[in-house]
C-alpha cells in the first residue's frame, strides 16, 4: 500500500474538505488510518474504544476527555464543542482555564478552617469576562424571531453559568468544592461562548450553500475529530478546525500539502491521569463507552448533581447527625420562650392556660412583659424595609384557624436560620451587637451545612442560645432548658467530624463584651436581610412540597432571582419580590402563583384570582390594578397556607434600600 501522502501534492489548487493542509498516518486498533486537516497541526486522537473510561480528575476536570482542554470526536447534539476557544491561542480568556491554588481560598471565619470563598481578585477576573458574555446573550435572545425558543443547550448553559457565579460569590465552600464550582463556571462559560459563536457565526456559514468557499480556518477554536465526510464538509464550510479520520486504503486523490507528526498532549494534562479518582466529593469514574454525546452528557449531569435540596423541615428524612435533632417535644409551644413564641393562643374562660391547654402552677408572678407579635412588623431601625403586600398579608392571618397537628419530633415551629427579629428585638444595644457578632462567627459554618443538606431547623430558643455564644448544653437533661438546649458543639458536630472545625476554636465564644464591635445600622440590615431571605426560600420550598405533594425544587427556585435557595448575594435585595419595578415583581408573583395552582392538599381556599387562564396570559397584558390584586392574593394565600401547615408566622421577604447597599456612611 502506497503510504506517500504527498503524491498528489499541488499547492496551486484550492483545497477542499477532504484535502489536507497537513496530514499524517496513525494506528487505531491495529489498523492504519489517514488524518487530514484544514489546520496546521494534528492533535493526538482521543480514545473512542467501547471500554474507554472517563475519570473525574484531581483538578476537577477530565483530562484528555475534557472538551475545554483537548479536541473531541464531533457530536451533532453538542455541536458547540468544535467552537470552544483554544487555550493556547486565547490568552485574553486565561482565567477560564486557571486552576486555583490554596492561596486563592480565603477563609474569613475564625471558627472554621478549610471553609471559605474564592479570593476576590480571582472572582473579579472571572466575573469581568462573564459580563460581556451576558450582554451578548441578551442581544442574541432579543434577536430571535417571536415565538422562536433558543437552543435548549443555550438555556441550560446560561442558567448553570449564572448559578455557578452566584455560588462562588455567596457560599462558603471547602477548597475542593470551590475548585469544582469554579471549574463548572469555566466550563459553562467556554461552552456557552462556543454555542453562541456556533449559532451566530458558524451555523450560518454551513447553511449558506451558495457562498464562495474560501480556504481559511479559525485556529482560535479547539476543533473536532470526525470520521463522517458530511461533518467534514460542514466544518470546512464553517471554517472550524477539524481532523478527518479514515482508513488509509481510502486514500485516493486527496491533495495533502505537508506531513506532520501527531501533537502530543502537554505533560501537565497527562500527569493528571495517574491521580486517585475518588478524592473529590467521593466520585467514581463517570462514564464508560465510546459515545462523545453520552460522555459530555455525563459531565454536565455531574455538575448539576452537586446542587442538593431537600425539605429540611421533614423529620422523616435522614439528617446525617442525630445530635442535631431537637429533642422530641422541644418544639412544642410550651417549651418555647413566651417572648418569642410563634403565636399566643387565646386564654380559656376561667383562668390562664399555657399553649398546650394545661393550667399554670403557682401564684401570680407580677406584671408580664409584653410579648412581641410575630405577625406584626418589628419597629426597629436595624430591620430592613418590610414589603407592604407581604406584611399586610401576614398581619391578616386568622390565628384562630385550625392548624395541622404536630407530629412527634416535628420541626415545623423551628427556623432554618434565626428568626430575623431576634437580631433587633433585644432592648440592650450591646446585646444586639453581641447577637450579630456571634452570628458572623458561625454563619459560614451553618450555611456550609445547609448547602450540604445536613442542617436541621432550630427553635427560637436554640437560635438565641447560638447568638448568645453558648457552647455547651444548659440545664438538667430532663428540664425544659436541657431539652431545648443543644449547644454549639453539637450543632456543628458534622464540621468537627469532617475536620473543618477544631472544637477548641469554639472557646472564643461567647466573645467578651469589651471585644464586641459596634455594628452600624447598615451592617445589621444587610445581615438580617440575608437571614430573612434564606428563611423565606426554604420555607416556601417546604410548604410547596406539602401543599402540592410534589418534589419540584427546580420549579420552586425559579420563583427567586438567581434561581437558588441558599445563594442570596446582596445584589438581589432589590429584585424579585423586593423589586420596586412592577415588571420585575410581576414575573415572580406569576411563577409563585403558578405553583399554587397545584396546592391541592391545603384546606385554605385558593383565591379565584389565582387561576390558570390569568396566570398564563402575557405579562404585558396585566394592568396595574390586576397586578396589585394578584400580589395581594398570592401573599395572603401563602401566609394562610403556611400557618395551616406550620402553625406559626412565616418569615417573609424584605427589601434593602439603595442606602443600605451603598455603604455605612452616616451610621
Amino acid at each position: 500500500m502506497d503510504t506517500n501522502l504527498l503524491r498528489n501534492r499541488n499547492p496551486n489548487v484550492r483545497l477542499g474538505p477532504f484535502d489536507g493542509r497537513v496530514g499524517c498516518l496513525t494506528q487505531v486498533h491495529g489498523e492504519t488510518y489517514l488524518v487530514t486537516t484544514n489546520a496546521a497541526y494534528i492533535p493526538e486522537l482521543p480514545d473512542i474504544s467501547k471500554n474507554h473510561v472517563v475519570y473525574f480528575h484531581r483538578d476537577t476536570r477530565f483530562g484528555l476527555d475534557d472538551p475545554t482542554l483537548w479536541p473531541q470526536q464531533y457530536s451533532s447534539f453538542y455541536c458547540q464543542l468544535a467552537a470552544i476557544p483554544r487555550r493556547e491561542t486565547c490568552p485574553e480568556l486565561a482565567p477560564m482555564w486557571y486552576t486555583p491554588i490554596p492561596d486563592d481560598h480565603e477563609c474569613v471565619s475564625s471558627i472554621t478552617r478549610g471553609i471559605g470563598r474564592l479570593s476576590l481578585a480571582r472572582y473579579v477576573e472571572v466575573r469581568d469576562l462573564f459580563l460581556p458574555l451576558r450582554a451578548r446573550v441578551d442581544r442574541y435572545l432579543r434577536s430571535l424571531p417571536l415565538h422562536q425558543s433558543p437552543h435548549p443547550l443555550f438555556v441550560e448553559l446560561n442558567k448553570s453559568l449564572e448559578y455557578g457565579l452566584t455560588r462562588l460569590e455567596s457560599l462558603p465552600l471547602t477548597f475542593d468544592q470551590m475548585c469544582f464550582t469554579l471549574t463548572g463556571v469555566q466550563r459553562n462559560f467556554l461552552e456557552l461562548t462556543a454555542l453562541l459563536d456556533f449559532l451566530t457565526i458558524y451555523k450560518p456559514r454551513i447553511d449558506l450553500l451558495d457562498a464562495a468557499e474560501i480556504y481559511s480556518v479559525n485556529e482560535k477554536c479547539i476543533g473536532a475529530f470526525t470520521t463522517d465526510p458530511r461533518i467534514a464538509q460542514e466544518l470546512f464550510r464553517a471554517k472550524l478546525p477539524f481532523w478527518f479520520v479514515r482508513p488509509l486504503h481510502l486514500f485516493a486523490n486527496e491533495n495533502i500539502l505537508g506531513v506532520v507528526p501527531l501533537t502530543a498532549p502537554p505533560s501537565w494534562l497527562l500527569q493528571l491521569q495517574v491521580t486517585t479518582q475518588t478524592d473529590i466529593l467521593g466520585l467514581k469514574p463517570i462514564y464508560t463507552g465510546a459515545s462523545t454525546t453520552e460522555k459530555i452528557h455525563a459531565m454536565h449531569a455531574l455538575l448539576r448533581a452537586t446542587s442538593f435540596y431537600r425539605d429540611i423541615f421533614d423529620s422523616s428524612e435522614s439528617l446525617g447527625t442525630s445530635s442535631m435533632i431537637p429533642p422530641t417535644g422541644s418544639v412544642r409551644s410550651s417549651t418555647i420562650s413566651n417572648r418569642f413564641a410563634p403565636y399566643q393562643a387565646p386564654a380559656a374562660d376561667g383562668g390562664a392556660t399555657s399553649l398546650i391547654g394545661k393550667k399554670k402552677k403557682g401564684g401570680p408572678k407580677g406584671p408580664k412583659k409584653m410579648d412581641r407579635d410575630p405577625y406584626a412588623p418589628l419597629q426597629a431601625q436595624e430591620m430592613p424595609d418590610y414589603i407592604p403586600v407581604w406584611s399586610v398579608a401576614l398581619r391578616c392571618v386568622d390565628r384562630t384557624a385550625t392548624t395541622r397537628p404536630l407530629k412527634p419530633g416535628s420541626r415545623d415551629k423551628c427556623f432554618t436560620l434565626p428568626e430575623p427579629a431576634l437580631f433587633a428585638s433585644a432592648e440592650d444595644p450591646v446585646r444586639r451587637c453581641k447577637f450579630l457578632h456571634h452570628w458572623r462567627h458561625v454563619r459560614d459554618a451553618i450555611l456550609y451545612l445547609l448547602t450540604l443538606g445536613k442542617w436541621t431547623p432550630l427553635t427560637n430558643q436554640q437560635w438565641r442560645d447560638i447568638l448568645e455564644g453558648l457552647i455547651e448544653p444548659r440545664g438538667h437533661v430532663n428540664s425544659r432548658t436541657g431539652k431545648r438546649s443543644i449547644g454549639l458543639a453539637a450543632i456543628l458536630e458534622p464540621l468537627i467530624i469532617a475536620g473543618h472545625l477544631d472544637q477548641s476554636q469554639l472557646a472564643v465564644l461567647p466573645v467578651p463584651p469589651e471585644n464586641i464591635p459596634q455594628y452600624t445600622i447598615n451592617e445589621f440590615r444587610r445581615s438580617i436581610w440575608e437571614v430573612a431571605e434564606i428563611n423565606f426560600r426554604y420555607e416556601l420550598s417546604a410548604l410547596d412540597r406539602r401543599a402540592s405533594g410534589q418534589e419540584r425544587f427546580e420549579d420552586v427556585r425559579m420563583c427567586f432571582p438567581g434561581g437558588q435557595l441558599e445563594c442570596v448575594p446582596l445584589a438581589l435585595a432589590t429584585r424579585g419580590f423586593a423589586s420596586v419595578s412592577r415588571e420585575d415583581r410581576l414575573r415572580y408573583f406569576i411563577r409563585l402563583g403558578t405553583l399554587m395552582l397545584d396546592w391541592g392538599n391545603t384546606d385554605v381556599a385558593r383565591p379565584r384570582f389565582i387561576d390558570p387562564e390569568r396566570l398564563g396570559k402575557p405579562e404585558e397584558e396585566f394592568s396595574e390594578g390586576e397586578q396589585r390584586l394578584l400580589e395581594d392574593c398570592v401573599a395572603r394565600y401563602y401566609t394562610l397556607s403556611f400557618y395551616e401547615y406550620f402553625g406559626r408566622a412565616a418569615v417573609l421577604p424584605m427589601r434593602l434600600s439603595a442606602g443600605d447597599l451603598a455603604g455605612d456612611e452616616g451610621n
